[in-house]
């Protein structure tokens, strides 16, 4: 009798549905399938008296399992379908019911941006590049193993507070560009039924001031303090170094690279991945040059040609470079016919802001290169120059000058001001434009 009570039981558990099936090594017991198998309600030997729900989910090849908290028969019945039609509704709407952790999530992010996006040329690699350095600030702020699902989307208004610990002095704006990244992050785990349709990020982040927008430049005096110590700067290394002419090689190309930075005001992309085909230098009293920034290139995909002053650069570079066809890169590695790494230019110059405060302790070292182009945005204002050309210059819109620049006009306006003499009549009314005056 025994036997044939053992083999009943197989017989039913082998017809039934994988949720109604007998968890492999006889923990389970007393157990009752609901919605035809569907789901299962049972008790094991380390529950107790407790029953527990299981459920099998077949697009995702996992069981769903979770206590009831009820030692009662019915009213677990009625709790396990409950959460079967829970469960069944976040299916129905494309969700998945096993969350991923936050490094799963970024991961998967980024390589549909990938292969997507960046792939296809629909975004640049320095856009992909801020998605990565973003989407890892947001893994260091939830915890790598964190369930996304576990996540209070409230939680998120401690970002800024995190951010501001780790890097003291970073700006709203850029905390709010790094939300950007996020929340788009967060807008792909939806769209692929990662996480509920109605959930979203909650940062709470205040408006960044107006002026915080305004770019950092070099002064005049800051950009002639630079390049007296880079022009001189490989005549420092010295005769015993191990490899003393790629030292001396990466030193001069930097202080070219800086030279022409500022009086092309380009990106530092831009500069770096600029051929010596693209550029045409003009044999004039003012040593200019054209350089034709192609649309792949460029921030805004859109292509263009600015002309400007010390063209004798190119040919410089072109007499000590070992690269110097119209195919090569005019910023080169030293032994490799590709484009100067970014890890060598920002690294050498680095290097250089040492050389720089040491001479002069006062330099503001925390500038960047990417200043150079703010210093040529803002010596072209300050000199009059009209704001629209300016931006087509530099290969943006008219709107950024103004958002980023508008320091500069103050600026602008002492300056005209000050070139008149100023005069007052008796009633204390200003005159402008009197005798002498011009």
């Amino acid at each position: 009798m025994l036997q044939t009570m053992r083999s009943t039981r197989r017989n039913r558990l082998k017809d039934a549905t994988p949720a109604a099936k007998k968890k492999s090594g006889g923990f389970t017991f007393d157990e009752h399938a609901i919605f035809d198998g569907a789901v299962l309600i049972y008790r094991t030997r380390h529950s107790g008296d407790v029953w527990q729900f299981r459920m099998y989910v077949q697009a995702e090849q996992r069981y769903v399992r979770k206590s009831l908290k009820t030692r009662d028969k019915e009213e677990a019945a009625n709790r396990a379908r409950r959460e079967f039609i829970a469960y069944q509704a976040k299916i129905q709407n494309g969700e998945k019911l096993f969350s991923v952790t936050a490094e799963e999530l970024r991961r998967l992010f980024l390589e549909s941006q990938q292969k997507n996006r960046l792939d296809m040329g629909t975004i640049r690699e320095g856009r992909f590049r801020n998605l990565k350095t973003h989407t890892k600030h947001y893994v260091d702020f939830v915890g790598r193993a964190t369930k996304i699902q576990n996540i209070d989307r409230k939680f998120f208004r401690g970002y800024l507070v995190f951010r501001r610990k780790r890097k003291s002095d970073i700006t709203l704006s850029a905390v709010n560009n790094e939300s950007v990244s996020i929340k788009q992050m967060y807008t792909f785990a939806v769209d692929e039924g990662l996480i509920s349709q109605t959930y979203k990020p909650d940062f709470n982040l205040p408006t960044p001031p107006p002026d915080e927008t305004r770019r950092e430049a070099f002064e005049q005096e800051e950009y002639v303090q630079l390049t007296n110590v880079s022009q001189r700067w490989h005549r420092l290394v010295r005769e015993n170094h191990v490899k003393r002419e790629e030292e001396i090689y990466y030193r001069r190309i930097l202080h070219d690279f800086i030279v022409l930075q500022a009086n092309f005001g380009l990106r530092t992309g831009e500069l770096r991945k600029l051929r010596f085909g693209q550029v045409k230098v003009y044999d004039d009293k003012e040593k200019t040059a054209r350089v034709t920034i192609e649309g792949a290139e460029s921030k805004t995909r859109k292509g263009r040609e600015p002309r400007a002053r010390r063209g004798d650069i190119f040919n410089r570079i072109r007499s000590y470079t070992k690269f110097g066809d119209d195919e090569h890169f005019v910023f080169s590695q030293y032994d490799k016919p590709k484009p100067l790494t970014k890890e060598n230019l920002y690294g050498y110059y680095r290097k250089l802001m040492v050389e720089v405060q040491r001479q002069y302790p006062s330099f503001d070292t925390s500038k960047t290169l990417y200043c150079l182009r703010h210093y040529y945005a803002t010596i072209s204002l300050i000199a009059g120059k009209n704001p629209y050309e300016v931006a087509r210059f530099m290969g943006t819109s008219l709107a950024q000058i103004e958002k980023h620049y508008d320091g500069v006009k103050d600026r602008q306006v002492s300056q005209n001001l000050l070139a008149h003499k100023v005069k007052f009549d008796k009633n204390h009314e200003v005159i402008i434009g009197g005798e002498g005056d011009r």
